[in-house]
């Protein structure tokens, strides 16, 4: 059980990064979405362009 959970503990350090950027991205979101009444736009696949 000590190798499975090493495992997990090494793939969850790998998508650190990933993970930072996703709560990054959701807090941004929100923040735009406070200031501007259309924050559908931003939930729909980002069709806008950046």
């Amino acid at each position: 059980m000590r190798d499975a959970t090493q495992n997990h503990r090494n793939a969850l350090e790998k998508n650190s990064r990933l993970y930072n950027a996703l709560n990054t991205w959701h807090r941004s979101s929100q923040s735009l979405g406070t200031q501007s009444p259309s924050n559908g736009l931003s939930m729909d696949g980002g069709s806008q362009d950046p």
